[in-house]
């Protein structure tokens, strides 16, 4: 607290959150691009549940306070005509989403984020096809009551940064879908802190200039399907939490180059395998500690990562349904596949499910009867004893 001395006698007291310098918000904004209004306006996006109370104003002097969504200011009208124009906001303005539409294309640059600018706690889709905008402000967006970043810089391909990202404050975040898929972000993701985010889907997905590390805190994320899908540079390293996961569905899917260690993921609760290496052509890194104990899913698991000759009979199958293309045009060898089919600690050792096709690609499997654990038994007793339907390249 600060003391305003009014008499001898008296003191007013002012509070320090009243001293704080407010920043504004500051964008800049070409009035000529595409968009829904005219080629010397821009609309801000506001959205109806949104809270407003702010006046902005702009380099050639225009002004307006706006308190409603759909207030008609709005619209700002530019005197100079069709250009580039920055606009200052200054004061509440909570409730920000172009949904992919609207002015999307007018927005060139984020200058400031502003100490009273706040997405909204139920919008998503917010800068989603502001495929015109870059980021360059130097304070933090806060995002500490927020829930929703899906598709927040979803296809915003000129998004190549945003400064001070890595101090956002994440915690409430409970859905972060696509929230740059599409970009070109690329710069490290260090230790965001997602503990309340539950679903990552498509998280990066088709971001074809990505190649820094990854590492986020996420506890409770049960999706990561598609999150860093044909990301065709990136090889570097990957600490998310898959602790409670229970789909992996295509994660990194045609990743070209991707051939970092996984080993330090925890799958045990992940169910849906399938695609995860799918076109991941480089791919060919062990996984001892993986614990599948609710795996039902390995469809098209390494189909096309040409690289990929790892052992997998340790995997717990018990529950698996479907294999069709599992290992279809991948390296798997004899070696790997006799490990298999090993019918003291492979898979045919397993109580499995019945009717199951699975797909080992070109390995062919060993026939000696000597052998501990004869292979050609073992894949006996899964197209036997369980109706397997078994692709392979037989005996050699």
């Amino acid at each position: 607290m600060s003391a305003l001395k009014i008499s001898n006698n008296h003191m007013f007291i002012i509070p320090v959150a009243f001293n704080q310098p407010r920043r504004p918000s500051i964008l800049s904004v070409k009035t000529d691009n595409a968009g829904t209004s005219g080629s010397t306006q821009f609309k801000f996006p506001t959205v109806a549940g949104g809270s407003y109370d702010f006046y902005y104003k702009t380099s050639e002097g225009v002004s307006a306070r706006i308190t409603t969504y759909n207030d008609a200011a709005t619209t700002v009208t530019f005197a100079g005509g069709a250009g580039t124009y920055d606009i200052e906001i200054h004061g509440k303005f909570d409730g920000f989403s172009f949904f992919n539409a609207g002015d999307k294309l007018k927005l060139k640059e984020i200058k400031m984020w502003g100490s009273e600018f706040r997405l909204g706690s139920s919008q998503s889709s917010h800068f989603r096809g502001c495929n015109q905008m870059t980021i360059s402000a130097p304070d933090i967006l806060d995002i500490s009551q927020e829930t929703y970043l899906n598709s927040t810089f979803q296809d915003c391909t000129l998004l190549t940064a945003i400064p001070r990202i890595d101090e956002w404050d994440f915690s409430k975040i409970l859905n972060a879908s696509s929230m740059l898929r599409g970009s070109k972000f690329n710069q490290p993701i260090v230790d965001w802190n997602l503990t309340s985010c539950t679903v990552m889907s498509s998280f990066l997905d088709g971001n074809t200039v990505f190649n820094n590390s990854i590492s986020m805190i996420t506890p409770l994320v049960l999706d990561f399907s598609f999150a860093f899908r044909g990301m065709i540079l990136f090889n570097s390293s990957l600490n998310i939490d898959t602790g409670s996961a229970t789909t992996l569905l295509r994660m990194l899917d045609s990743c070209p180059v991707f051939n970092q260690t996984l080993d330090h993921l925890h799958v045990e609760n992940v169910q849906f395998f399938n695609g995860l290496f799918w076109n991941a052509w480089a791919y060919n890194q062990p996984m001892p500690s993986w614990i599948t104990s609710n795996l039902t899913n390995l469809t098209n698991f390494a189909q096309r990562a040409y690289a990929f000759d790892q052992d997998i009979s340790h995997f717990n199958v018990a529950g698996l349904t479907a294999a069709s293309n599992m290992m279809l045009s991948s390296a798997f060898s004899k070696t790997n596949y006799d490990k298999v089919l090993n019918s003291w600690s492979g898979w045919p050792s397993q109580s499995v499910q019945t009717g199951v096709n699975a797909h080992f690609g070109t390995a062919h499997y060993t026939t000696d009867p000597l052998l501990i654990g004869n292979p050609a038994a073992g894949r006996a007793i899964l197209t036997g004893t369980y109706s397997w339907t078994i692709t392979d390249g037989g005996t050699p």
